[in-house]
């Protein structure tokens, strides 16, 4: 179960981003910042259900 919760943790915190984001920084790092952080969480997530 504590694995469960990291992974929806992360998750929580890159709707945080993505919800409180400023335009500028959207312009700025939207597809640098928040595809690293998602990819990062998803092969997280993917290593944890798999092992």
């Amino acid at each position: 179960m504590p694995r469960q919760s990291r992974v929806r943790n992360a998750d929580r915190n890159i709707l945080r981003l993505r919800e409180g984001a400023s335009p500028s920084y959207l312009i700025n790092g939207y597809t640098s910042k928040s595809i690293m952080f998602y990819s990062f969480s998803f092969v997280v997530y993917i290593l944890l259900v798999h092992i």
